[in-house]
């Protein structure tokens, strides 16, 4: 129906992601139906609503839009129009480092983030986007949707007056490159990579021998097109919407990093708000969130497919010698003791949902072989000489 043309079109590409995403929205009334009970709203209707602002990075098809459209629509219903969520994507705020200095200030109500960049307020946060930290979108979802999570990650947030209400899954992360293919860290030597902006993200580069170069999301195309840059790294799906493959062909399938996108709100803002209405936002979410991930995963692989047909899919790529790169990083990493603690938070979250599996399939010969398959992508920390404090050694 859509095809896979002789060149990338993007008027089809748009095509597929509205009709996946008009699939989503479907899904998303039946899933939060609970919603949808006879209660009265406690407010009358409103003529002047009072507006919440949410801002991101992300453009209208991306999945993250859909799943906010959803919220916006059920904070208007609940609050019986009393208040309106209004949706600001693609920066029109301003890039994600900006709109969450917005939020902390009080200046605006919401946005949507990449993990690395809480590290600005809690440098101890930056551990969520250690590569290889999480095996696939399943295992981050059931770390990010756990109250626990949620808690811990908003007391550390909450000196700068954020708290964390939900996470969306952001894709798997690759490297893209102008030059040519990727199979192992000595490719990158010399090069000029794109990462987002932090400490982290500067130290991992400089692990594989090449350099950052620290630009926001909107500045990545026109510096792959005029060769300011040598590549750069991000999920398929924003390799595909914001076209960087006209100027970086090789699309390398690293997955050194399952992106964790996390719903910030101001601290002081949605205590103010109805109690009713903090419930049903933190109700609504997780089930968004799952709705989220599912579409954005029907989308990856609709993107891959489309990148091998028409660009350089690079899939023989030396991921253990990536992972061997970045030892020296979780030597030194998971010893300071703050990080530590959100990291064996992650692995008792883990350990717990295992747990729970296996009471509920009578420790099946599948659901071992399940669980054992979760360290195969991370196995940094044992290779590291590291010994994880979670007894089920979930994590790298």
């Amino acid at each position: 129906m859509f095809g896979f043309g002789k060149s990338f079109d993007k008027e089809s590409l748009l095509l597929l992601l509205k009709t996946l995403s008009g699939a989503l929205l479907l899904s998303l009334a039946g899933g939060i139906s609970f919603l949808a009970c006879n209660k009265q709203p406690p407010y009358p209707a409103a003529t002047d609503p009072i507006v919440l602002r949410l801002a991101f990075n992300q453009p209208a098809q991306h999945p993250e839009y859909k799943a906010l459209e959803q919220l916006a629509t059920e904070i208007n219903r609940r609050s019986n129009g009393r208040y309106e969520l209004q949706l600001f994507p693609d920066e029109l705020l301003g890039p994600q480092l900006d709109t969450l200095e917005q939020v902390s200030e009080g200046n605006l109500d919401f946005c949507i983030v990449g993990a690395q960049l809480l590290s600005n307020y809690d440098p101890a946060i930056e551990v969520l986007t250690m590569p290889f930290l999480f095996k696939d979108g399943a295992d981050l979802e059931q770390v990010l949707l756990h109250p626990d999570f949620r808690d811990l990650i908003s007391r550390r947030l909450s000196p700068a007056n954020l708290l964390l209400l939900s996470g969306f899954y952001g894709g798997t992360r690759n490297i893209y490159t102008t030059y040519g293919p990727v199979h192992h860290p000595d490719d990158l030597i010399g090069r000029t990579i794109r990462v987002p902006q932090t400490e982290f993200n500067r130290q991992m580069i400089a692990l594989h021998g090449a350099k950052a170069a620290q630009l926001d999301q909107g500045e990545i195309y026109t510096a792959l097109k005029t060769n300011q840059i040598d590549g750069s790294e991000h999920s398929a799906l924003t390799y595909l919407l914001l076209r960087h493959y006209e100027g970086a062909p090789y699309y390398n399938l690293t997955r050194h990093l399952v992106q964790p996108d996390l719903l910030i709100v101001n601290k002081d803002r949605f205590e103010r708000l109805p109690e009713f209405l903090q419930r049903e936002i933190l109700n609504v979410l997780p089930d968004l969130a799952r709705e989220e991930r599912s579409l954005y995963e029907q989308q990856e692989r609709l993107g891959l497919a489309r990148i091998a047909e028409q660009s350089y899919l690079i899939e023989d790529v030396d991921r253990e010698a990536f992972m061997h790169q970045v030892r020296p990083y979780y030597r030194s990493t998971l010893r300071e003791p703050q990080i530590r603690a959100i990291y064996d938070t992650i692995n008792h979250i883990r350990a717990s949902a295992y747990a729970l599996d296996q009471k509920d399939a009578h420790v099946t010969e599948g659901s071992k072989a399940q669980r054992e398959d979760l360290p195969e992508d991370a196995g940094v920390q044992e290779e590291a000489g590291l010994q994880c404090s979670d007894p089920q050694k979930t994590a790298p």
